[in-house]
């Protein structure tokens, strides 16, 4: 059985974003493969690395399909070679090298954890530290955050493959919200927990999906909520309500509150 694969989505991406992001994997301190999956670039993605040791495979899709339909041929392909862990990194973030071997001996540790992920350094396109963003230790405090927002950083999960043959692969009808949906399946299933330090650098980009789509992703947010309902409890009620709000708020708003909330709960240090 194959170990790891971290799944690695592209469109158009910048070639520089896309070297470091591969070099950071490369970098790590326990081994891991790369599935680089081309979401029907303008330009087909080239390998950015010279890769004797065959670690990297570049799947071309022939149309844009979406994350959501890229996300999926990679955990087909991680689930049809057999590797025992699928995680994921975006294009233009930077895993520190110890970040794998962190989050595995984790896993190893936690056997009921399906899903772990970790705090994140947030940098504005200067390089500037925003805040670092993460939940609390605890499904619990996963659960309460992931019916209000992302508990950590997609860029940040690792996953025991075991868990798509469980609960399914990525839903298509939830593209820009898929990792939430996912999430709230997983949990009905499977422990998800956060590791308590700063393991990679997230950009945030005011051109990237997540603030051009605002909207829709939290509709797709909300649908994922009624969905997936708990409504024995009050956070899930919390949640949708939050949701509606920040739907009809302004995003510069919206982002300012975010990000005054992250500082609050973490502070302005990275460990």
């Amino acid at each position: 059985m194959r170990k790891t694969l971290i799944l690695m989505p592209a469109y158009n991406p910048d070639s520089k974003e896309l070297l470091d992001s591969v070099e950071s994997l490369l970098q790590q301190t326990y081994p891991v493969d790369i599935c680089i999956i081309d979401d029907g670039s303008r330009q087909p993605v080239k390998l950015p690395v010279q890769d004797p040791e065959n670690k990297i495979t570049l799947i071309r899709c022939e149309k844009n399909g979406g994350i959501t339909a890229a996300l999926r041929k990679g955990v087909e392909y991680a689930l049809a070679k057999d590797y025992a862990y699928i995680g994921r990194l975006d294009v233009g973030d930077i895993s520190y090298p110890k970040r794998l071997a962190l989050q595995h001996a984790f896993l190893d540790a936690n056997p009921k954890v399906g899903l772990v992920g970790t705090l994140s350094r947030v940098l504005d396109m200067g390089g500037r530290e925003m805040f670092i963003h993460g939940v609390k230790p605890g499904v619990r405090n996963v659960r309460t955050q992931l019916w209000k927002s992302a508990p950590f950083k997609h860029s940040t999960f690792l996953m025991r493959s075991d868990v798509f043959r469980v609960v399914g692969n990525y839903d298509l009808d939830f593209n820009g919200s898929e990792d939430n949906e996912l999430m709230q399946r997983i949990i009905k299933k499977f422990d998800i927990d956060c590791i308590q330090e700063v393991l990679i650098d997230y950009y945030d980009n005011p051109e990237g999906i997540s603030s051009k789509k605002r909207n829709l992703q939290l509709r797709k947010r909300l649908s994922a909520m009624v969905k997936h309902p708990c409504p024995l409890s009050a956070g899930w009620y919390y949640g949708l309500m939050r949701t509606v709000g920040l739907i009809v708020m302004p995003h510069r708003v919206a982002k300012s509150i975010s990000v005054g909330l992250w500082r609050q709960s973490n502070g302005n240090h990275a460990n």
